[in-house]
């Protein structure tokens, strides 16, 4: 009975009698909402569309800007690694010469602040590790190997500054606390001779009294003669000379006390260029491996992505900078 109602009422609905007024007085507003959600369903897909392809343009530009940022600042601080070996290289020639010589002079570490890994570190891990390996389709497996290098030694890099810096100031100690020890044995040993050299002629003295400390007072007046009162004039000048005359004079009352001034001073002077040659010498070799090493990372970095080293150098590169450029013999491992 259901069904027959429908089709009576069906029929009674689209019967010629009936007309078309109302099928379309229901079928046109519903089509016209189809229609309508079916275009700004359209519209909405298309814009977005375009809205993605508009940011994803966007993100690859962003992207392009940062790496090349990031190969000019990997280009500079380069350059800043390069003037840091050469630093290196005069610094231990000194070094060297100091500890051959018994030179206690102060060398300080020249810190090449365009070496510094802070630019580079400021880049975004993602950016880099997306132009590098991720939108890259060559050599995947060796350019996640020197990427992961790169960022190892540069954060050695960034310690070694700290250590140079450290070093400093460490060594800066050494070398005051050792001028101080050989100034105030210094002044001990000029009070002695002043003094006992006045007793001596005061009181008319002679003999071995007046032999041993006219030859010290002879001694301290060729010192005081010199200009330049270095730490290592005082030692060629008036210690290693009193010392002699002392231990030749070892059987004089104050010759043991004058001594052992000498030794006091000899010993800081001794152990401060010990130092230099034993850990201040040594962390410099150690240290310029650790730069040629990062050298030698930033160029296989370069290569594999450039290919032609030689134009990206133009590109990036003055003619001061090109100057600190070293050949690839003399930073290889």
């Amino acid at each position: 009975m259901l069904i027959l109602d429908i089709n009576i009422q069906f029929g009674k609905f689209f019967s010629p009698a009936s007309g078309n007024d109302g099928f379309f007085k229901v079928i046109i507003p519903i089509l016209s909402i189809l229609l309508s959600g079916l275009i700004s369903t359209g519209i909405a897909i298309l814009v977005f569309r375009l809205n993605k392809k508009k940011d994803k343009e966007k993100e690859d530009q962003r992207i392009s800007d940062v790496r090349k940022y990031f190969f000019v600042c990997l280009m500079k601080f380069r350059i800043g690694i390069n003037k840091q070996i050469e630093d290196f290289d005069k610094i231990i020639e000194l070094l060297e010469s100091d500890v051959k010589d018994s030179v206690s002079v102060f060398r300080r570490t020249s810190i090449n602040y365009s070496a510094s890994p802070k630019q580079l570190e400021s880049i975004s891990k993602n950016d880099t590790f997306n132009f590098f390996i991720l939108n890259r389709n060559d050599n995947e497996t060796d350019r996640i190997k020197k990427y992961t290098n790169f960022y190892d030694t540069l954060e050695l890099i960034e310690k070694i500054i700290i250590q140079m810096e450290e070093g400093n100031k460490e060594f800066g100690k050494y070398f005051e606390n050792a001028a101080k020890i050989i100034n105030d044995n210094r002044n001990y040993i000029r009070n002695s001779i002043y003094t006992k050299v006045h007793e001596s002629r005061t009181n008319g003295g002679i003999g071995i009294l007046d032999t041993y400390f006219n030859l010290m007072a002879k001694a301290y007046q060729n010192y005081i003669d010199t200009k330049n009162k270095t730490i290592d004039l005082i030692m060629k000048d008036l210690i290693f000379p009193i010392k002699k005359e002392s231990e030749k004079s070892f059987s004089h009352p104050n010759s043991k006390e004058i001594l052992d001034f000498c030794m006091t001073a000899e010993s800081a002077h001794y152990q401060y260029i010990q130092r230099k040659g034993t850990i201040q010498l040594e962390n410099f070799k150690h240290w310029k491996q650790c730069y040629i090493g990062m050298q030698v990372t930033i160029t296989s970095m370069i290569e594999i992505e450039f290919k032609d080293l030689k134009q990206l150098e133009t590109i990036f590169l003055t003619e001061e900078d090109k100057s600190h450029e070293q050949k690839p013999s003399e930073v290889s491992l």
